[in-house]
């Protein structure tokens, strides 16, 4: 088994690769060879792209994602063998915690190689709500910026302001005043909620949701959970949150919708 960087030219076998109810894989992997913080990889076998796997690096922490193993190649070690590599691509120094999100099928290999469980994200899915405005929600302006950040970095307990800034322009902002409570980035893969309170929380979600019929959020945000199930939305699944290194203080309560698998 050879594993080397992903190459563009590499893309069309990668949307081969797509796991059914996965988001198409093509447009993350084609961000992620552009991005100068995303090292994706790739494993071959038998000539044939066999897996593959990125890593996304903030600052202080790093994120392992879209670790995809194609069917034919599977029970075969390519999916450690892609995770181990990862891990080496990643300096400790700078970069101590480690985090991703597990499903069922990856949850024993990222185990094995030292990650735990710290929490579960909660996928729902359901039917377009009503259009929800508000003379509170406003677009987002550069006047935001610096309060954007600093909300997201109380949320998540990580410095993302490199991935957060291409998608700040199309974002929406809940304002308490002049304060921001809240903001929904309706283009960042999964259409990040994060908030300071319950009510900018709810309002975000359901603005959210009269455009995605699904949802994705921490089992800690039981305020979430109960609207989702009130709004007639079922639980489908749910995936383990594991890190590998230090904890991060990240605030799931103020996390109305997560990032994605890949960000949390």
């Amino acid at each position: 088994m050879l594993i080397v960087p992903l190459q563009p030219e590499d893309l069309d076998q990668v949307a081969n690769l797509t796991p059914e109810g996965w988001d198409n894989l093509v447009p993350h992997f084609t961000f992620n060879l552009q991005a100068p913080f995303c090292f994706p990889l790739k494993a071959l076998l038998d000539g044939e792209i066999a897996g593959v796997g990125n890593v996304i690096c903030n600052a202080g922490t790093a994120w392992l994602a879209q670790i995809v193993v194609h069917p034919s190649f599977r029970n075969r070690g390519v999916g450690k063998a892609i995770t181990s590599a990862l891990l080496e691509q990643v300096d400790r120094r700078r970069f101590p915690t480690i985090l991703l999100d597990a499903t069922d099928m990856g949850y024993p290999v990222y185990r094995s190689l030292g990650f735990e469980t710290i929490s579960r994200h909660v996928h729902f899915s359901g039917s377009l709500l009503p259009e929800h405005t508000t003379s509170a929600i406003v677009p987002y302006e550069p006047a935001y910026r610096i309060e954007v950040l600093q909300l997201d970095r109380r949320a998540t307990g990580e410095n993302r302001e490199a991935i957060l800034e291409p998608y700040l322009e199309q974002a929406y902002i809940y304002r308490d005043g002049d304060k921001v409570s809240g903001v929904f980035f309706p283009t960042l893969y999964r259409g990040l909620v994060v908030v300071e309170n319950v009510t900018a929380g709810l309002t975000l979600l359901q603005m959210r949701l009269g455009s995605k019929a699904h949802a994705m959020l921490p089992e800690e945000n039981t305020v979430a959970l109960a609207a989702l199930e009130e709004w007639g939305f079922k639980e489908q699944r749910r995936s383990r949150r594991m890190r590998l290194g230090p904890a991060v203080p990240w605030q799931p309560r103020m996390i109305f919708n997560v990032t994605g698998g890949a960000l949390g």
